[in-house]
């Protein structure tokens, strides 16, 4: 009994002190978890602070948040043409620390009901210090109204400040008259309603600093400005996009010194020398075919000039006179229309439609008519056609198929001798095609694929008559192997870029980023390897030739002076259906050939430019078919006429590249000539 009971005594002690032991190491959990979270608190609160400091630090984003104004102003006077490229004009003000970061205006692009949309995101470097405040000009494209511009401040890594611009308020159907003056009144050409004219008056400080910025703008009247006070930038945006079709008209006004500057000497038919009063203002009115109020006499500015470039004249007074500047024209008014007689004169309406002269509008169109762009497959998409472009070829897929599915079949016909053959047989089945695949890849990819990334660029250069300038087409493509950054630096030209719309289904790229700092570049936002990205792109650069194609003794006399800047190679003119070859022309080279003494002419017949482009060196297959595509599309557009046809340098310089990337470049300079007339003179 006494033993039985101390055996009990004995569990009950041994389950007491388990139970002791479990609250002991309970309460020592307890402890533990405490000193942990203390740990952690203290831990967190320490962090606070270098955290809390950090964001009020210069430069971090978070202490700029709320510290930075944006004002954006889109088109002129704030008014733009949707469907049309505009001009932006961004101010950003800096209130609290200094800042380093980048102002992005962000817009859209494509067709978003058939899944073509894309973001476009045009980028500055922006650096401001406490209290500054700067002013960026861009050239945006705005499709519609349906999406906000946004403008927008990122550093450090993240967005400090935004602003949407709701283009609902700011847009106009009709096409835009921009009268850059003090005091000139011409509200009474307005034509509200469908498609008419605007007229709007923006202060020159926000005229474009790029000639794109004109697109949806049909005429510019300047009056009692001083072109020297535009910046050099605006007055080349200007002078080009009269070269590239637009219409300029020029006021005369009681300071006639202020038109024969030079760069009113650049543009104007003539120079005025003095003032002239005309007493009849009758006369003058029936010249001008308007009916003039008033019968006091006014001041019309003295202009010695030939009379090709007088279009109305009051007795040996010349009151408008015109000159073409390439495919535009400039006007110029010797007198001044915000001055009596003519001051807001309803009357003269019909005159300024008949000086300027401007096309009626369809509605479509801009820098990027879908109609005056070539059709058919991509020039890009041509050269490509030829080369593997990082893509294996036929062959190279055909023995690894091959390959692939003998090794299948040898694995299903193997008979294993033993029990352990019969059990792991199935695992060899599978697995040796499985581990064949990435085998292949390890030891042949790098043979098969190239590294890096491709640019492919086919541009078209089309001098414009008595200009100086010509027009700049260009279709790029941009693909990566294996691996490489698509980054493309350019200098030189400064084209508009837009992704093809008869090529935007397999354009790739779901957003694209474009720089216009000095050191310009594009980059579309889609990482995947081996995806072809398509661009084209406008501008106007200089370029002259000057030639004189005429008829002599029943033969075609040519007289040709390259004053482009580039070299031609392989030059040939095109006339009568014959091709005749005029070889290489250097800068400033000048040549005079009789065509019907030439040996080496080739007729031009239906089987197009074939003959003349297989004599062009130094092109494969794809690129000679890039290449007839082109000018097939030229000669057609030109109707017959004679055409000049070349190769040159690209004007864009490629810039920023590594070694690794493989560039294809051809060039064609395509000059319309006019028979039995000369060029006249490019304004250097």
């Amino acid at each position: 009994a006494r033993a039985a009971g101390a055996r009990r005594y004995n569990r009950a002690m041994r389950s007491r002190g388990s139970m002791q032991d479990r609250d002991r190491g309970r309460r020592r959990g307890c402890r533990a978890g405490f000193g942990a979270g203390a740990v952690l608190s203290c831990f967190l609160a320490a962090a606070a602070v270098p955290l809390a400091a950090g964001a009020q630090a210069p430069g971090d984003g978070r202490a700029a948040a709320g510290r930075i104004a944006i004002d954006a102003a889109v088109g002129f006077s704030d008014t733009f043409r949707p469907g049309r490229r505009a001009p932006v004009t961004v101010s950003v003000a800096n209130d609290g620390p200094d800042l380093d970061g980048w102002l992005e205006v962000v817009s859209s692009d494509g067709d978003a009901f058939r899944g073509q949309a894309y973001r476009v995101i045009h980028q500055r470097r922006l650096e401001l210090t406490r209290g500054a405040r700067k002013r960026f000009h861009f050239t945006v494209y705005l499709p519609g109204l349906s999406q906000p511009l946004t403008v927008r401040v990122r550093a450090g890594g993240r967005e400090v400040a935004r602003e949407a611009v709701d283009l609902r308020k700011r847009f106009t159907a009709e096409r835009l008259l921009l009268v850059v003056s003090r005091d000139a009144d011409l509200d009474y050409l307005n034509e509200p309603g469908g498609r008419g004219l605007r007229v709007l008056y923006p202060h020159p400080d926000r005229l474009p600093q790029r000639w794109q910025g004109y697109d949806g703008v049909s005429a510019v009247v300047l009056h009692g400005v001083a072109l020297e006070r535009l910046a050099s930038a605006q007055f080349e945006a200007l002078r080009r996009w009269v070269a590239a079709g637009g219409a300029l008209a020029v006021s005369g006004g009681p300071d006639y010194t202020l038109l024969r500057s030079p760069r009113y000497a650049a543009l104007l038919p003539a120079l005025p020398e003095g003032t002239a009063t005309v007493h009849d203002p009758a006369l003058a009115g029936g010249a001008l075919g308007v009916t003039l109020d008033g019968a006091e006499p006014f001041l019309v500015h003295r202009v010695a000039v030939g009379a090709r470039h007088v279009v109305h004249a009051a007795g040996a007074r010349a009151l408008v006179l015109s000159r073409d500047l390439g495919l535009g024209r400039v006007v110029y008014l010797a007198f001044d229309v915000a001055r009596p007689p003519f001051a807001r004169s309803a009357a003269l309406a019909p005159l300024w439609r008949r000086v300027l002269d401007l096309p009626p509008d369809d509605g479509a169109g801009g820098l990027f008519q879908t109609a005056a762009a070539p059709q058919g497959v991509s020039p890009v998409k041509a050269v490509l056609g030829g080369e593997r472009g990082g893509f294996p070829g036929h062959g190279t897929v055909l023995v690894f198929l091959v390959l692939y599915l003998g090794l299948l079949a040898t694995g299903h016909r193997l008979q294993p001798a033993g029990r352990a053959g019969r059990r792991f047989l199935p695992l060899l089945t599978w697995a040796a095609p499985l581990v064949f695949a990435p085998a292949a890849w390890l030891l042949f990819g790098p043979l098969l694929f190239e590294r890096g990334t491709a640019s492919v660029m086919v541009s078209t250069v089309e001098p414009l008559p008595g200009s100086g300038y010509a027009r700049l087409h260009l279709d790029l493509g941009l693909y990566r192997h294996r691996r490489g950054a698509l980054r493309f630096g350019y200098d030189g030209a400064d084209p508009t870029f837009r992704v093809p719309v008869r090529w935007r289904a397999d354009a790739g790229a779901e957003a694209w980023l474009f720089n216009e700092d000095a050191s310009a570049f594009v980059e579309p936002l889609d990482r995947r390897p081996f995806v072809l990205h398509l661009l084209e792109g406008r501008d106007v650069i200089p370029f002259a030739i000057d030639a004189t194609l005429a008829r002599a003794d029943g033969g075609l006399s040519l007289a040709l002076h390259n004053r482009s800047g580039w070299p031609l190679s392989q030059a040939w003119l095109v006339a009568d259906g014959r091709a005749y070859a005029l070889g290489d022309l250097d800068h400033g080279e000048r040549i005079e050939r009789r065509l019907d003494v030439l040996r080496d002419a080739l007729p031009v017949g239906d089987d197009g430019w074939t003959a003349l482009l297989a004599r062009w060196t130094g092109l494969t297959r794809p690129e000679r078919e890039a290449a007839r595509a082109v000018v097939t599309r030229a000669s057609g557009e030109h109707r017959g006429a004679p055409l000049l046809v070349a190769r040159t340098r690209s004007p864009l310089r490629v810039s920023a590249h590594d070694g690794e990337w493989r560039r294809t470049e051809l060039v064609m300079v395509l000059a319309p000539l006019s028979l039995q007339a000369a060029r006249a003179e490019a304004v250097p």
